[in-house]
Order: structure tokens, then C-alpha cells, then sequence
């Protein structure tokens, strides 16, 4: 086996084909061992080592990830792709680099039909793989055609913050087309009836918090949620999930869309790209110049290990920024009551989310405890120290 952080050289990347073609066949064996711990699990589930196999099964989504990992770390499949292919640009490198995790991806789905007998929530991951990767090679594409042109390389090359800022122009471009190939991945559809998406449309006009479209995405039954995607009014768009909208009123659903519209009011998306890509990316810039680093292995070190230090800051004001859309939303609606109801059928169908919560979201029964307490508070009229008093409400909410 190659030592891990051999130099990048072509000789050091010689066995990536021979070890690619390995590991697929060796993925196929994991899964047949994973068949056989399920049979086992299913006949003796009160064991000791049932239990431990039982978790082993729960993370077998992770098999493909850790499968391309090692391909990357040990048998140095990026160099492999950036020595033989080094004239073709950055988008069919991305796409040679990424190509084993689909590989993997795609085996994993046939590994849960060997398993399961279906695919299932199986392919949920190579789904959203499909739906990252275009967006990356928008990206790489963007930066293979400025190359192309031979003034904007020598400017690329002679000044940094050119390349910066055609990233920015990337990323924009990327925001812009996220909402329409999100619906178009998950197969989404405008919302039924017409009547209750123009009804949802009217309080986003009231609200002011411009909206695009209202979609439906079918998971059957299996996901109980409602999302905002897209930062730009020109194509922002919400989410409600065919599980959401088979079990919710419709003062329920209002209340959702209000929730949603907060987070646009409460301007999260800019945030949490600040905090959470933004800066990190700053952050690896710094440390890559302070200290004199040099190489990706070491870019991506440095990346890492910004994310570590701002997770903890950032699932802080992720599970306050729900705090903040309930206030928002509850305001929109001129009270707490709509937000209230929909939270307590939260609490009924999602249970495990009651007193608990998770990274991202504060427990359904502390969001409810918070509504109510604002909406039993004499508040300003003034609707700026109002904004401010709503922040406080939040902050106080999420610390608790």
C-alpha cells in the first residue's frame, strides 16, 4: 500500500487504476458481508454482537464516501487524474476525480437491492451526489472558459483577487439556478390546489419577503418538512414536502410558509454562507499565506479544520435562526397561534423532535415554550425596536 502523504509525483499515482478496479469488486463484498449480518441481526437481535452489527448496518451509507477517501489518500487517484489528464481542463478533471464516487454510489444503490430487495431511501445520496456535481462543474467550467481567453489567464495569474472574484461571479451563477434544478432533481411540482399556492403568494407579498414559486416534492410519505432554497428573490422558491401536505390544514401550512418567509426576512441564507462558507474559505486563505503551506492536501487541511472551529458558533445561530423565522412568521400572521398549531403537529407526527431537537433545529417543545412567552409580552410598535426586540426574543430563546 502507498505510504499516506507520498510526494505527488506521476510514479506515485501508478497502482490508482489497478486499486479503482480492486475496490469496486471489494464494494460488492461489503455488501454481500452486510447481507449476512442482516440475516444474522434478523435471527439473533438480542445478542451483543447483533447490536454491534446492527450499527454497522445503520452506517453503510457512509461506505462509498470512505471507499473514495482511501482512493484519494492512499493510491492517489487526484494525481493520477492531474498528471494524465492535464490538458483537458478543469471540469473533465473534476468529473475523472469525482467519476469512483459515483461509481461507488451507483454500487451502493445495487448493494440495498441486494439488501433490502429495493432501492428505497437508498437513493437518496446518489440523488443528491447528481444534484452537487452539476453545480461544481458550472463552477469549473466557468473558470475553463475565462482560461480560455488569453487576456483574462495572464490576469488570473498575475492578480489573485481576479480569481476571487470570478469564484464570487460562480457562486452567484450556481445561487441563481440552484432553486429550478433543485425542483427539476426531486422532481417537484407547482403546489395544488392553484388556490392555496396564491393564497401562500399573498402573504409572502404581505410580508414582503418575495417569492418565486411554491413546489411540491414527492418523497412518498417518507419526509416530513418544508425548506427555502435560494437566496435571490428571482428565483428563491418553497418546498413542502407530499407527507407535509397530506397531513397538515390549512392554517398549518400558512404558518409554515410564514416560518419560511422569516428566514428570508431574518436574511439566513446570507448568514449561514457567511459564517459557514465565507469564512472558512477566508479562513484556509489566511493560514495557507501565514504559514506558508503549500499544495491542496494542505488547502483542504486548512479548510477542515476552519469548519471545526466555526461548527460549534454555527449550529449555535442555525438553531436560533428557527427561533427568529418563528418570530418572524408569527408576526406576519398577526400572532402565535397559527405558529403554535403547526409546531404541535410537528410534535404529534415527528415525535423524536419534541424534547430533543437536533444540530440544526431546537427542540419542537422549546420553540413552542418561546412563541408563547412572545406572544404573551407587551412589545414595541415601532417596528424597528421591534426587529430588535424579536432578535433579543431569539437569542434568549437559543441560549436557553
Amino acid at each position: 500500500m502507498p505510504e499516506l502523504g507520498e510526494s505527488r509525483s506521476p510514479q506515485s499515482a501508478d497502482s490508482a487504476l489497478p486499486a479503482f478496479s480492486l475496490s469496486v469488486a471489494l464494494f460488492m463484498v461489503a455488501y454481500a458481508i452486510l447481507v449476512l449480518a442482516d440475516v444474522f441481526v434478523r435471527r439473533s437481535p438480542g445478542g451483543v454482537l447483533a447490536r454491534l452489527l446492527a450499527l454497522l448496518l445503520r452506517a453503510r451509507s457512509a461506505l462509498p464516501l470512505l471507499t473514495w477517501a482511501c482512493l484519494l489518500l492512499f493510491w492517489h487517484w487526484d494525481t493520477w487524474v492531474e498528471f494524465r489528464f492535464v490538458s483537458v481542463g478543469m471540469t473533465v478533471q473534476a468529473l475523472l476525480l469525482l467519476s469512483p464516487y459515483l461509481v461507488y454510489e451507483g454500487l451502493a444503490v445495487l448493494g440495498e437491492v441486494m439488501l433490502r430487495g429495493r432501492v428505497g431511501p437508498a437513493a437518496d445520496p446518489a440523488r443528491a451526489t447528481l444534484f452537487v456535481a452539476p453545480l461544481l462543474f458550472l463552477l469549473t467550467a466557468l473558470f475553463d472558459l475565462a482560461n480560455a481567453i488569453e487576456p483574462l489567464r495572464i490576469l488570473f495569474q498575475e492578480l489573485s483577487i481576479a480569481r476571487y472574484a470570478l469564484g464570487l461571479l460562480g457562486f452567484v451563477l450556481i445561487f441563481l439556478v440552484f432553486p429550478r434544478w433543485f425542483a427539476l432533481v426531486y422532481g417537484a411540482t407547482p403546489l395544488e390546489p392553484p388556490w392555496l399556492r396564491e393564497e401562500l403568494l399573498q402573504v409572502a407579498k404581505k410580508g414582503r419577503a418575495r417569492v418565486h414559486r411554491v413546489l411540491e416534492v414527492p418523497t412518498r410519505g417518507r419526509y416530513l418538512n418544508a425548506t427555502l432554497v435560494g437566496p435571490f428573490a428571482a428565483t428563491r422558491s418553497v418546498f413542502f414536502t407530499d407527507l407535509m401536505l397530506a397531513r397538515f390544514g390549512v392554517d398549518e401550512l400558512r404558518a409554515v410558509f410564514a416560518h419560511e418567509l422569516g428566514h428570508v426576512r431574518g436574511r439566513h441564507v446570507f448568514r449561514s454562507l457567511t459564517c459557514f462558507v465565507v469564512l472558512p474559505l477566508l479562513a484556509a486563505e489566511l493560514g495557507m499565506r501565514s504559514f506558508g503551506s503549500e499544495g491542496e492536501w494542505a488547502w483542504a487541511a486548512w479548510l477542515l479544520a476552519s469548519f471545526a472551529v466555526l461548527a460549534l458558533p454555527f449550529f449555535w445561530f442555525r438553531r436560533r435562526f428557527e427561533h427568529e423565522a418563528d418570530l418572524h412568521g408569527a408576526t406576519l400572521l398577526g400572532g402565535a397561534a397559527g405558529m403554535i398549531a403547526a409546531l404541535s403537529s410537528v410534535r404529534r407526527l415527528a415525535p423524536s423532535l419534541a424534547g430533543r431537537g437536533s444540530l440544526f433545529h431546537p427542540s419542537t417543545d422549546r420553540r413552542i415554550e418561546v412563541l408563547r412567552s412572545f406572544e404573551a409580552a407587551d412589545r414595541a410598535d415601532d417596528s424597528a425596536a421591534a426587529n430588535s426586540e424579536l432578535r433579543a426574543w431569539a437569542r434568549r430563546g437559543s441560549v436557553a
